[in-house]
């Protein structure tokens, strides 16, 4: 097969470029393919990302860049087999300002990689059929990490690349920046007409908040069918793997991320993504059986706000909530989805109680009580 370069980019950080490039990689080498991933990023992430110290590398994409060597000098092994790596150093921040001055300084990565690709040279006047050091293989695959800027090392992967990969993060201002990038790859097919965008990859997706939810929505409405099936879903596990110099395959196969990017390279080698490893929302699905992978750290993610907004709230027009007694003790109806119950409101507390007047009985009217009869004196008879 011919080789495929593809850039992976993204004027915005932090929405998953370097993780998809050294995991796309090696999901492509573990299908026995030979993949080449280039670090065009000053920060080096990837570099680290694949177990490399930055400081102790003599050749890289920097000292490639000023035309020290050739790209066959600079190409690394790393821990999965097939899978190389051209590293970078913080010193590729200063081939930007030593590259002004070049003429042609966008196609300096491209004539070194045409020259490493050449089937009838590797850049150092050899054959590849007589190379022996397996450090200078053909290439199925080439994934370029381009920093996150329009620059010059920008340019230099774009004008290299047959392909673009854009990963975009299910927030509100990862959708600011996508207007720039498109106007960025159609300024470039002036010196590389072949460029095209490929793949827009979902990242980071957390779909039990509505904010994902409806930025997935918008970006598919935007991109159409350039958008994956295969979602990257938030995951600690793909956190922690770079911190110990792994892949996530290497790290821990049996997460979601390891399923999400498994499905990836099935989207980019035209084979239909596994439907296991997509639209899973509330745990990782392996050989077919759930698993409660999801972690503290992972759940701690969706913050109190996050909570809230997801959970369904209930339409203007719905009556108020019952207050009397007989109508809140009435059994609801069943569904599909049920709605949270209605909380009891709050209520001010009462005054105490003040003791009512108690009614006066009543009693029919009495008349003035009556003196009793006086009884005349009696006078005793007199005697003659």
């Amino acid at each position: 097969m011919a080789t495929r370069i593809i850039a992976v980019l993204n004027q915005k950080g932090g929405v998953g470029k370097t993780t998809t490039c050294v995991n796309l990689g090696a999901a492509l080498a573990r299908r026995g393919l030979r993949v080449l991933l280039i670090d065009m990023d000053p920060q080096a992430n990837l570099t680290i990302h694949l177990g490399l110290e930055p400081p102790r590398l003599q050749r890289t994409t920097y000292s490639l860049l000023i035309g020290q060597h050739g790209l066959a000098e600079a190409v690394h092994e790393t821990g999965v087999p097939g899978l190389l790596v051209v590293p970078s150093t913080l010193a590729l921040a200063n081939a930007e300002i030593q590259l002004a001055s070049t003429v042609g300084r966008e196609l300096v990565l491209r004539e070194a990689l045409e020259a490493w690709l050449d089937p009838e040279s590797n850049g150092d006047g050899l054959p590849f059929e007589k190379t022996v050091d397996a450090r200078h293989p053909a290439a199925d695959f080439v994934i370029i990490d381009c920093p996150p800027s329009l620059g010059t090392l920008t340019m230099n992967a774009l004008c290299a690349a047959g392909e673009v990969l854009l990963p975009i993060q299910t927030e509100f201002f990862a959708l600011q920046g996508v207007a720039g990038i498109l106007e960025s790859v159609r300024a470039v097919r002036r010196l590389n007409k072949g460029l095209r965008l490929s793949m827009v990859v979902p990242s980071l997706v957390d779909r039990r908040t509505t904010l994902a939810r409806d930025v997935l929505e918008e970006v598919r409405a935007y991109f159409g069918d350039t958008v994956t099936r295969t979602e990257i879903r938030k995951n600690v596990k793909l956190a922690e793997a770079p911190s110990h110099g792994k892949t996530i395959f290497e790290w821990e196969p049996r997460c979601n991320g390891a399923a999400d990017y498994e499905s990836l390279a099935a989207e980019v080698l035209g084979e239909a993504p596994d439907d296991r490893t997509v639209d899973v929302v509330d745990g990782d699905v392996v050989d077919g059986e759930a698993s409660d992978d999801v972690s503290q750290d992972e759940d701690d993610d969706v913050t109190n706000g996050d909570r809230d907004q997801s959970r369904e709230e209930p339409a203007a027009s719905e009556p108020a909530p019952p207050t009397d007694g007989a109508e809140r003790d009435r059994p609801r109806s069943s569904g599909i989805c049920v709605a949270a119950p209605y909380a009891k409101p709050e209520q001010a507390p009462a005054p105490e109680p003040t003791p009512e007047p108690v009614p006066a009985r009543e009693t029919a009217t009495e008349s003035p009580p009556v003196a009793p009869p006086v009884a005349p004196p009696v006078t005793p008879p007199v005697t003659p």
